[in-house]
């Protein structure tokens, strides 16, 4: 995995700051191994879902067994939140491995939770929830660039197991990984995550919703139609329904939410009980637009979109342009090996100064508004990303910042939250 969450935190004195950059496990994204709506009793230790979902423009199906050991009950709706969190801590290292040290200080803070003793309750009982559920695949599991996870018949634990015995006198915690979170992190099944949009969205099925809608789309698709019965599934609801117009009702205030934030334009209700979703997807779009100009077959860029990371995309256009790989007969092509393959960025050694010459063309509200929805895409590598010196950015937040102002991309759009552009909120 070349890009990580670093574990810096931005000072407050500085003029543009910015939370490190999150992940998303995109394969579970479209298991709903939480329950909502209705919280399942300590007598309902299993839960199956056999589902066929329309991902990207292809169909697939999504088939699993939860199983909850000891008759405990499956992870709430919520534990999806502290797992994601675990993740962002686990992601910060350059390889992550098997096994999570961390200051519980530290997740409480990602999680927006006061440093008390219940969150310390409310920790150890997510933890106890999330170890205890055993996932059973019933299909092949398949990471979003197309390999396949290993195929266990018995089913995969998320955490084997957590210790928090110790935090409580100021001690470290430690989580040790199941063989389904390593293999993700083996295969690359990570997708950017907006962490501070799924704290402010803060309901956790309003949380899963925009992380499963996110998924879906995550080849640029900008529109998304569904039954209730299916979406109910999907966002892990237990309870029974008599007329679609009562879930309706339920789900009312999380699309206001998510309309709110700017994740979907809207959501149109259909006669029958249907569905339909219409996504912003901004940057998603403008990446198979890009790479359609460059040559791309329309079909294969939106298979790059939603295989391969989105600054590794933008880069890989900037190089194949501004760097020093040799000039490409066939870009399209060229570009796509390049994606596919994670070649190394290679740029001249005037490439800042280069870079600076174009920077100047711009004004001072433009320049900051490309420097801020860098900073959200690559998540604010080093002190020096988020000062006001370009030749002293990372060679990723220049590429991504001279791939916006090449392609004429909107960087309020690619950082709007809340209803507001950054450039009008600063």
């Amino acid at each position: 995995m070349t890009n990580t969450m670093n574990d810096r935190r931005p000072s407050a004195e500085s003029a543009l700051t910015t939370m490190p950059r999150g992940f998303d496990h995109a394969s579970l994204a479209l298991m709903p191994f939480t329950m909502a709506l209705q919280k399942p009793g300590e007598g309902a230790p299993v839960m199956c879902i056999d589902e066929t979902l329309t991902v990207g423009e292809q169909r697939r199906r999504v088939a699993f067994e939860l199983h909850s050991e000891d008759g405990k009950a499956l992870p709430y709706a919520g534990d999806h939140r502290t797992y994601l969190a675990l993740l962002q801590l686990s992601l910060r290292a350059d390889e992550p491995s098997r096994e999570l040290v961390f200051d519980r200080v530290e997740l409480f803070d990602l999680l927006n939770w006061p440093r008390h003793g219940r969150s310390y309750n409310n920790l150890e009982a997510s933890l106890d929830r999330l170890h205890a559920v055993r996932i059973v695949l019933r299909t092949a599991l398949v990471a979003r660039n197309g390999q396949e996870y290993a195929r266990r018949t018995q089913g995969s634990h998320l955490i084997d197991t957590y210790d928090i015995s110790d935090a409580r006198a100021g001690g470290r915690c430690l989580v040790k990984w199941g063989d389904l979170v390593m293999d993700a992190i083996r295969l690359g099944d990570l997708k950017s995550l907006d962490w501070e949009l799924l704290n402010a969205l803060g309901d956790p099925i309003t949380g899963y919703l925009y992380r499963l809608l996110d998924r879906l789309m995550l080849g640029g698709e900008t529109r998304w139609q569904v039954g209730w019965r299916q979406l109910a599934t999907m966002i892990g609801s237990t309870a029974n329904y008599h007329r679609p117009a009562r879930f309706r009702q339920l789900m009312d205030p999380h699309h206001a939410r998510l309309v709110e934030h700017g994740v979907i334009e809207d959501v149109e209700y259909l006669r029958g009980g249907t569905f339909v979703y219409h996504l912003r997807n901004y940057l998603r779009v403008q990446l198979r637009r890009v790479l359609c100009e460059l040559g791309v077959f329309p079909k294969t860029a939106a298979a790059l979109v939603a295989g391969f990371d989105e600054t590794d995309i933008m880069a890989q256009c900037d190089c194949l342009r501004h760097g020093v790989r040799g000039r490409a007969e066939k870009p399209g092509g060229y570009v796509t090996e390049a994606i596919r393959n994670g070649w190394e960025l290679h740029y001249g050694a005037d490439e800042p100064e280069q870079f600076g010459a174009m920077w100047g063309l711009f004004s001072s509200p433009e320049r900051a508004a490309y420097h801020r929805a860098g900073l959200h895409l690559c998540g604010g590598g080093s002190l020096f990303d988020e000062g006001d010196d370009p030749s002293l950015w990372s060679q990723r937040l220049r590429a991504v910042a001279r791939f916006m102002m090449v392609h004429n991309l909107d960087p309020d759009e690619i950082v709007r939250g809340e209803g507001m552009p950054l450039t009008a909120a600063a």
